[in-house]
Formats: structure tokens, sequence, C-alpha cells
């Protein structure tokens, strides 16, 4: 005989089912403003960027007001200009400002000058390439003048003459100077007028701007003819004959073939003499013996 004892059942494990985990959102801390230290005053940034901006405004202020009450004191002339240029001295710079007599109104407020008027009037002249003006605290008119550099001097049949610098921008002949350039004759009434009309002298400006720029070139030619067919006629300064350089093209090529006749041909004592020398055609020198 079996006894069957039936033996407990154990409870199964609570299902533990997923939840979803709620992330608590961290505190969020309120920022603060950043703070500067001044000794034993403690302010914010804004407020320190406050006070220095109104510091500097009561200096510009100051500055302004002083600026006012300034007188002008001296008057101080810097003129750049190449070693060969003495087209304008410190007076005629005044003049050309409009201070009649070229004397400087010292004594004025600075603020009574106009700086902008003063530098364009200066600008005006015919010999001032470029200029600037400025003043100092202490009263002082700083003005750096640059002056135009001839590269030749036009004279036509009349007898009528003008400079031209490297730019074409042509101007008058000064009382006080005389520059040591090329003279360029030809007949081209149209050179001297307020406007240039006469193509032929804007097409030889870049031979007459090489030759000026050489050492070497600059030296030995003294004047330039100018032919109605636009074609050039150059004289040396010691010997006595001319140079056909015909158009004004191949400009270095022609003027290396030239330095090189001279120097290997002309360079002796026993040189034969010429009376005409042409490098008007390409790749050839041609010497005419006299």
């Amino acid at each position: 005989m079996f006894l069957w004892i039936k033996s407990p059942v154990k409870a199964a494990p609570p299902v533990r089912r997923n939840r979803p985990m709620v992330e608590e959102e961290p505190s969020r801390k309120k920022k603060e403003g950043v703070s500067v230290k001044l000794g034993n005053i403690t302010m914010s940034q804004g407020l320190l960027f406050g006070l220095l901006a109104l510091a500097l405004l009561a200096v510009l202020a100051t500055v302004n007001q002083y600026q006012e009450e300034v007188t002008l004191s001296e008057v101080q002339v810097n003129i750049l200009a190449a070693s060969d240029n003495g087209f304008m001295n410190e007076g005629r710079v005044l003049e050309a400002m409009g201070w009649p007599g070229g004397v400087a109104p010292l004594g004025t407020r600075l603020d009574q000058l106009s700086l902008n008027l003063l530098e364009d009037s200066l600008k005006k002249h015919p010999f001032v390439k470029q200029a600037e003006l400025y003043k100092s605290l202490q009263g002082a008119l700083h003005i750096e003048v640059e002056m135009r550099e001839p590269v030749a001097r036009l004279m036509n049949n009349s007898g009528e003459d003008v400079y031209l610098d490297a730019d074409g921008y042509k101007f008058p002949i000064s009382p006080l100077h005389s520059s040591n350039v090329l003279l360029v004759r030809g007949d081209f009434e149209e050179a001297v007028a307020d406007t240039f009309g006469c193509e032929t002298v804007l097409a030889c400006l870049p031979v007459l701007t090489y030759i000026h720029h050489h050492p070497y070139w600059n030296t030995y030619f003294s004047e330039v003819d100018l032919k109605g067919n636009g074609e050039l006629i150059l004289h040396p300064r010691r010997d006595n004959m001319i140079i056909e350089f015909g158009h004004p093209l191949r400009i270095s090529e022609k003027l290396t073939n030239l330095k090189a006749f001279l120097t290997n041909i002309m360079s002796h004592e026993d040189r034969p003499r010429f009376k005409q020398i042409s490098i008007k055609y390409k790749g050839q020198v041609v010497a005419t013996k006299r």
C-alpha cells in the first residue's frame, strides 16, 4: 500500500515587467552673470563695459574741446621730389593752399581750418601729384606734398613748351626751376593745349619714359625730334650725329643693339666717324660714315 503525498506547489516568482525608466531632468542651475572684482568692489561685466564706454566718451569730448581751443602754432612742409625737381618751395606750397604770400595764419584756431579744402586746393596745383594734411594736438600742421616728375620737355615749332610726366600729364614750366630732361621738338600744336589731341606725342611717351629711367640713356641723349609720321630722331649729348629710332616699337631691343654697337665699334680711339646710325629696322644697326 503506497501513500502518495502531494508536494506543495511553489509559487512562481512574480514577473517583473519592464517599465520605462523615467530620467529625472537635472535641475538647471540658473546662469549667473559674469562678475569682475576690482579691489573690494564686485560688478557685472556689462556694467564695467558701460562705465568704460562712458569714460571713453568723456575723454573724446575733452580732446575735442581741447582741439577747438588750440591755435595754429607752426607749419611743417615736407616736399617729396626727385633730386632734379625744385618746382615748388615751402612758400609756393602755402600759396597753393590759398594763403596769400605763402604766409601761414598762425594763431588761427584749428577748428576753423578746413583741412579738406586746403588739401583739395593743393592737389589742384599743376606741379602737385599728391598731397596730405594732418594736424597735431600741439597745434602743428603737417603738410606732405609729392611733386610731379617730368620725363620730357615738349617744345613745338611755335616755341611753346610744357613738361610731360610718365602718366601723360603735362604741366607748365616753372620760373623757379628747369629740369634736366629730354627736350622733344616737333610740329604738335595740340601738345600745349589743355588736353592732348596729338596722338603722336602720347605714342612716343613709352620711349621718353624708358630713356628717363635708364641711367645710361638718360645721360647719353639730350633731344628728340618727333616727326609728323610718328618716327623719332634721337640726338646724343656729345657725339655729333643722329640716331634714327623709327616708330616707338621694340624699345628695349633697339636700344640694346645700339649700346652693343657703341661699345664694340665707337669705343675705340680710331673709331670711324658716323653722321647717322639707324636702329629702326628689326635686328639691324645701319651706320652711315661722314
